[in-house]
């Protein structure tokens, strides 16, 4: 079974490789403003929505008569084309926005700013709108047509631009893409300190015939990232001495980025030293290292519930944005990536072929008991034993919580072999 996987490599570029990844990026930047400043404008006019496909037709016009934008013919043809397809798909994005019942036009901090401001509210303002691209280092990136991307050894060939060493040579498969393998949304992005080419490709999936085990169900938690019906806890990766020292470092980088913004400060107005960028840079290192841990882990855990190749997996529909409200709590639920790990678990079971449902989130799971159904409604956040005044049963509260999900899982599964058959 083949299926697209995402796959990066560090880039090392020389010097002047890296001055011309700034050009192409900065290229993507203009192309995407100035589509998307003639449409607002086509919109102004009352004229027709201009298509992608017009807009490239026009862009290659203006580089053969503006000599103003003849180093436009120094970049690959790629990179503006592929801004305008972004932009069209942005437009797409926010019409479908617009039908979507409960669509409201600005938001209220967008409305408590106009009065304040006296300023009226414009088209522009509208929630989901295409936004004009600023320059941010931290967000720089580039298309690339995966036809003209080849491999040698430990180089990568890209537009333009010529041989670019990489750091490592077995993330992708050698040869030229399209003869010994294909490869799909090409890009080169910045992330702040490196620039990585980012693609995807086809991997072969071996879903060999192993036993199926008994199906489970996940409780997902603060405490513990995650537990099973199964009893297999899963420890919150942000509670380990590496994380916590990361974060320590982090948060003392910001206070000091604070208190030399208020030392440089000028009447009403914040400088921003070069000192002040290199703390910058020192936090999104951090940042980086913290990602790439609770990623990797993430990653780690999913697989393993995967590979136990289960019935069936259940787990809780939860309402992260609203979870996110207590200010208590928010940090917490946050780190652990709740929405991330459904994220993951479902394309993983897709491979793999295993059914995954998502119950209903008013369900009360932690509050029911899973040995005779009894609902123990003064059930509180810091009871972390569940004894069951009818039947006397005691269980670990997250543990109970786990085998209701399971339980209420297998009522939906049976439900959809009904269907199927």
């Amino acid at each position: 079974m083949k299926v697209q996987r995402g796959k990066s490599v560090k880039l090392l570029p020389t010097s002047e490789q890296e001055q011309l990844f700034w050009q192409f990026a900065g290229t993507r930047r203009w192309a995407y403003n100035w589509a998307l400043d003639r449409q607002m404008k086509a919109f102004e006019n009352n004229e027709p929505f201009i298509s992608a496909n017009e807009l490239c037709k026009e862009i290659v016009q203006l580089k053969k008569n503006n000599p103003d934008l003849a180093w436009l013919n120094d970049i690959s043809c790629d990179v503006p084309k592929q801004a305008i397809k972004d932009l069209d798909d942005a437009w797409k994005r926010y019409f479908k926005r617009q039908k979507e019942s409960g669509y409201v036009s600005y938001s209220k901090k967008k409305l408590a700013k106009s009065i304040k401001t006296g300023k009226p509210l414009t088209l522009y303002d509208r929630n989901g709108h295409p936004k004009f691209k600023k320059k941010l280092n931290c967000q720089e990136s580039f298309h690339q047509d995966c036809m003209h991307v080849q491999f040698k050894e430990d180089k990568i060939f890209i537009a333009k631009i010529g041989w670019v060493q990489i750091a490592k040579t077995n993330i992708f498969p050698q040869g030229q893409s399209g003869k010994d393998f294909k490869i799909y949304n090409a890009k080169v992005k910045f992330d702040g300190q490196n620039w990585y080419f980012v693609a995807a490709i086809d991997v072969d999936i071996n879903n060999e015939s192993i036993p199926q085990t008994e199906p489970i169900g996940i409780d997902l938690g603060v405490k513990d990232l995650a537990i099973l019906s199964t009893g297999d806890k899963y420890k919150n990766i942000n509670k380990t001495k590496k994380v916590k020292k990361l974060e320590k470092r982090k948060r003392r980088l910001q206070r000091k980025v604070s208190r030399k913004y208020e030392k440089n400060k000028k009447d009403d107005k914040y400088v921003k030293t070069k000192n002040i960028e290199k703390l910058n840079k020192q936090i999104l290192n951090v940042n980086r290292q913290l990602t790439n841990i609770r990623k990797n882990y993430r990653h780690q855990i999913t697989s393993k519930i995967v590979k136990k190749n289960p019935i069936f997996i259940a787990m809780e529909d939860l309402n992260v944005a609203g979870m996110m409200k207590n200010k208590h709590l928010s940090k917490a639920i946050q780190d652990q990536g709740f929405t991330t790990i459904r994220t993951y678990l479902t394309y993983k079971c897709e491979e793999h072929n295993i059914p995954i449902f998502f119950i209903d989130r008013w369900y009360p799971s932690s509050k029911t008991c899973s040995c005779c159904g009894y609902i123990k409604k003064d059930l509180k956040l810091n009871d972390r034993i569940y004894n069951c005044p009818n039947c006397k049963s005691i269980l670990n509260r997250d543990v109970n919580a786990a085998i209701n999900i399971r339980n209420y899982g297998q009522l939906l599964y049976e439900k959809s072999i009904i269907k199927a058959s």
